[in-house]
């Protein structure tokens, strides 16, 4: 129910930030550069979502203790 509400929000995000990131590695970047600027802006793509996510120390503690309570 939550993926589907922030759907097309996250898909919008999604655009705005990897189609500019592809269109300046293979349109500037050379090929042997490439590798290593996917490499970092996907990096940076994962941090931006785990923010967003609150994937963090306190969401594992409330996960922990769901599951304890058998929820």
């Amino acid at each position: 129910e939550h993926v589907r509400a922030e759907y097309a929000d996250t898909l919008r995000r999604l655009w705005l930030f990897w189609t500019p990131s592809v269109c300046f590695a293979f349109g500037v970047l050379p090929l042997r550069l490439q590798a290593v600027f996917f490499a970092g802006v996907g990096f940076a793509w994962n941090v931006v979502l785990s923010a967003y996510n609150g994937a963090g120390p306190q969401r594992v503690a409330s996960v922990s203790q769901e599951q304890v309570r058998g929820v």
